[in-house]
């Protein structure tokens, strides 16, 4: 029962959380925030130029690229902290107890562990950052639109970049 459970909440390529299950965790997170006040943040981000890596290299290896990402997260956050593939190449990063400031410098720290990997493996892959913490009256969906807006800034700006809002 535990394994299935693990695998419903569980994207399978990464390991990371599913949509479903971030969802879940951002509403707890949020209801939690209320009641003792304490910052949450989120990182939202793409990485940049994905599309041909599996059109020249193929699936196979857009699909290491991914674990390689997940790899990171794994390794660079906090117990408490939520990383999920939020599609595609898309991922959310949940940072209970975090300020704006904190999870900016979490981003930065993401960023350069991305370009090294990438710049290791031979491959031209970067990563669009949005980081903002939660509102007090906002919604989930608020919260997840801000951090998706200033990420889609970033790319706009060239990719590459870290956004806050």
């Amino acid at each position: 029962n535990a394994e299935s459970k693990r695998l419903a909440n569980t994207d399978f390529l990464t390991s990371l959380a599913n949509r479903y299950w971030f969802e879940q965790k951002l509403n707890n997170e949020i209801d939690r925030v209320k009641r003792f006040f304490q910052p949450l943040s989120l990182i939202a981000f793409d990485l940049d130029n994905f599309k041909p890596i599996n059109d020249n290299y193929g699936h196979a290896v857009g699909d290491l690229v991914l674990k390689n990402i997940a790899n990171i997260l794994h390794s660079n956050l906090r117990e408490i902290d939520t990383p999920a593939r939020w599609g595609g190449d898309e991922f959310m990063l949940l940072l209970p107890n975090t300020s704006l400031g904190q999870a900016e410098k979490l981003a930065e720290k993401i960023q350069q562990l991305i370009n090294e990997e990438m710049n290791k493996q031979n491959w031209s892959v970067t990563a669009s950052f949005g980081v903002t913490e939660l509102k007090i009256s906002e919604t989930p969906t608020q919260f997840i639109n801000r951090a998706d807006n200033a990420m889609y800034d970033s790319k706009k700006f060239g990719g590459n970049k870290i956004t806050t809002s």
